[in-house]
């Protein structure tokens, strides 16, 4: 295995990209978010696919202050092909895909990039927080693994594909031919599940995570978007489960679960449930009040 980072010098370069379309009301907090990690080494692919708004307003007032920043204008062709774009013009060691609606942690890149050389991992993961929605990916302790069916169940990525919380390897995913399949929407499944497959092994980070914001209007959150596309996917996901002997109930690994009561704009109370309903814990204003083992049925 590689030995860790020592020092700034020999930092690995990592090829953020950052596909764009529509995301004004959001684009400035998530270039923030990167440009302001604690890891510097960063090579920050802007790809702007089209946008009709003023977001080419915000990335190019950033990329006169930044020269990190690499501007890539193309005619829309959606998430996929933006993507894929910028897998081409990545020169890093690694790439991470960056949802521009979305941010994160601001030792996110330290964090994973470290773990990708400590352990030689093709896949380094972070953890997952949503806003406006209850879905929370979190670990107590670093994890590592190499067999097929252990990174599934830990990463929980047959059920959630989301491939923003995952620092690639660059070489591993042009020797794999690994790219998105253009005008797809659900595209993350088919990108994530095969990656994952063919690593030699993945890290699971505990100490950062992704933050993911959940709209309104965006694809995945749109009926009209999303019955054809999330058939594909889900079909996709159905025929790797068995041409792999995965069992399917991997679709509906247990996660960590918040809810949260609010007056007004204060969150009161939070339940939190983890490990499919077995662990329940209560906090009030922040303070553990009660916590339960019994097995849990149903929704919150």
């Amino acid at each position: 295995m590689k030995n860790n980072m020592k020092n700034a010098e020999e930092t690995p370069l990592v090829s953020v990209i950052v596909p764009v379309y529509k995301v004004e009301k959001y684009l400035e907090q998530c270039l923030v978010s990167v440009i302001f990690n604690s890891y510097k080494n960063l090579e920050i692919i802007v790809v702007d696919d089209g946008s009709p708004d003023n977001s080419a307003a915000i990335y190019n007032k950033y990329a006169e202050l930044d020269e990190r920043i690499k501007i890539i204008t193309q005619e829309n062709g959606g998430l996929s092909a933006a993507r894929n774009t910028g897998i081409k013009a990545a020169t890093g060691e690694y790439i991470h895909f960056m949802d521009s609606d979305d941010y994160i942690d601001l030792n996110f890149y330290e964090e994973l990039v470290n773990d990708a050389l400590l352990y030689d991992a093709d896949i380094a993961a972070a953890g997952v927080k949503m806003t406006n929605t209850v879905v929370t990916i979190e670990y107590d302790t670093r994890i590592i693994c190499a067999d097929l069916l252990a990174k599934i169940q830990k990463l929980q990525c047959a059920k959630y594909g989301y491939v923003w919380r995952y620092l690639f390897r660059r070489e591993f995913l042009i020797k794999n031919e690994l790219l998105f399949a253009v005008g797809k929407y659900f595209e993350d499944l088919p990108f994530t599940l095969p990656a994952i497959k063919a690593a030699n092994r993945v890290v699971i980070n505990p100490n950062t995570f992704y933050r993911y914001i959940r709209r309104p209007g965006t694809i995945t959150t749109s009926l009209r978007g999303r019955n054809k596309h999330q058939k594909w996917a889900y079909a996709f996901r159905a025929k790797f489960l068995e041409e792999n002997n995965l069992p399917k109930s991997l679709v509906n690994e247990p996660i960590t679960v918040y809810k949260i009561l609010l007056f007004g704009h204060i969150p009161v109370m939070k339940k939190v449930v983890r490990s499919g309903g077995s662990k329940v814990s209560y906090n009030l204003f922040g303070v553990p009040i009660f916590k339960t083992r019994r097995k849990m049925h149903g929704i919150l």
